[in-house]
């Protein structure tokens, strides 16, 4: 298991938790920018990152624990069952993919390549 869904996995999956994790670390993240002068303007990454980026960060990541867990309790579970049993309509089935193929460590777009 990767290490940083070890440290998503100690969180609580409401989104509410997942969002608070996201802009804690977008707060935490400090970029400089040079001016051209001896001294670095720090600037913060919420300025290049838009709101939706960041819901859909914190949206990803509750459906990729809530997806691990089905997965832990019932490792052998066909595709077609986790889609049934998360509630995901056929039209999300390549997104269910992607999100599987993440939590097996092969990138969301193992699949598609």
């Amino acid at each position: 298991m990767p290490q940083w869904q070890g440290l998503l996995s100690k969180f609580e999956t409401s989104l509410n938790s997942v969002i608070l994790l996201v802009n804690f670390i977008f707060e935490s993240i400090r970029k400089t920018k040079w001016t051209g002068h001896e001294e670095l303007t720090f600037v913060n990454i919420s300025d290049y990152v838009s709101p939706f980026m960041a819901y859909k960060a914190a949206y990803d990541s509750q459906e990729i624990i809530r997806i691990q867990k089905i997965m832990v309790e019932n490792p052998a579970m066909p595709l077609k069952e986790l889609r049934l049993k998360t509630g995901y309509p056929n039209t999300m089935k390549n997104t269910l993919i992607g999100y599987k193929d993440q939590i097996e460590g092969r990138g969301r777009n193992y699949s598609i390549l």
